[in-house]
């Protein structure tokens, strides 16, 4: 998944991965829904790994995303791949693209007020899971249930991960100014570049200290924002 955006502003979507030696095939999944339970695009015989539509889902919402490949033309296939995501809210004047191993805050009104980490932090996300919505087929004999995630996701700056105070004036000022904000990022699993983006507010108001006494310009801690 690499380079690919985090978020569009049309509906015109191009979403990519690393190629896989040998592979013939590719297969790929876009959905509203973290468990996959309902598909917004599915493809299932892509010779190269890439994939173009147009996404007429949701307006103003994330989307997850995945891939598998296939050596022997489709009779078997791998596991899928780490999920991805994206946002696409056509109200936005521009789009993003993380840099490679970024991560960056974007305001949700206004996607050109952004700042992009000059430190990049360790990171711990937790996906909890949340009943969303369960129904019944009209003939009342299926029932449907529906599951998202809500990501808890931590942020830690250490002594030899420290920031700087501009980092942390704008970490301050999207808690305070901002409030609700995207958080994206672009990682690697050792096999392919991961966008993720998720819509986020700080659990509590940020709390950084002074890497050690007479050192006031290197700053530690660790923050902790979740997915609303």
């Amino acid at each position: 998944m690499s380079e690919n955006q985090a978020i569009f502003n049309n509906t015109a979507i191009n979403l990519s991965w690393n190629a896989v030696t040998n592979a013939d095939l590719y297969s790929i999944q876009i959905s509203l829904y973290a468990d996959f339970s309902e598909i917004l695009v599915q493809q299932n015989d892509l010779v190269s790994p890439s994939h173009s539509f147009a996404d007429e889902g949701l307006n103003a919402a994330k989307r997850y995303w995945r891939w598998k490949y296939s050596t022997d033309s489709g009779s078997t296939w791998s596991a899928w791949s780490e999920v991805g995501s994206y946002w696409l809210d056509t109200d936005l004047t521009v789009d993003y693209t993380p840099l490679t191993g970024g991560w960056a805050f974007v305001s949700c009104a206004d996607a050109t007020d952004q700042y992009t980490l000059s430190v990049a932090p360790r990171h711990l996300v937790v996906e909890r899971s949340i009943n969303r919505i369960k129904e019944r087929n009209r003939a009342g004999d299926l029932l449907s249930e529906y599951l998202t995630t809500k990501a808890i996701i931590s942020l830690d700056f250490p002594e030899d991960g420290y920031m700087g105070h501009e980092q942390f004036r704008e970490i301050i000022r999207f808690n305070t100014e901002v409030k609700t904000f995207l958080l994206v990022s672009n990682t690697d699993n050792g096999t392919d570049h991961v966008t993720r983006v998720w819509k986020v507010q700080f659990t509590d108001d940020p709390e950084i200290g002074m890497f050690t006494a007479g050192r006031e310009d290197l700053l530690t801690g660790t923050l902790e924002l979740e997915e609303v």
